[in-house]
């Protein structure tokens, strides 16, 4: 006889989403910041995890951060890098009367 060991729930959780709530069984809590979809499809951010009683927590999910065009974020590089500096300039500055 073969015995399959499958994870057993470990948590219950009561999803507060901005649009609707659900609970489900989950293997582990959620982190602030994952993301979490619903019974809907829609994808949330995790803003808040409280625990509310023995392996049971209320998630309180936002919209899902906004990720910048990739031609914003490489035009923000080039001016994050244009405006470092090297550490041994940096420690010239800092000694020069």
């Amino acid at each position: 006889m073969i015995r399959r060991m499958y994870e057993q729930p470990k948590v219950y959780l009561v999803l507060i989403f901005p649009d609707s709530n659900e609970s489900r069984w989950a293997s582990e809590r959620p982190r602030v910041g994952s993301e979490i979809k619903s019974r809907r499809g829609k994808s949330w951010r995790v803003e808040e995890v409280l625990q509310s009683g023995t392996d049971v927590y209320t998630v309180h999910c936002g919209p899902p951060l906004a990720l910048p065009s990739p031609r914003d974020l490489a035009a923000d590089l080039l001016e994050r890098a244009r405006k470092s500096v090297s550490p041994l300039e940096r420690r010239r500055r800092r000694w020069i009367p």
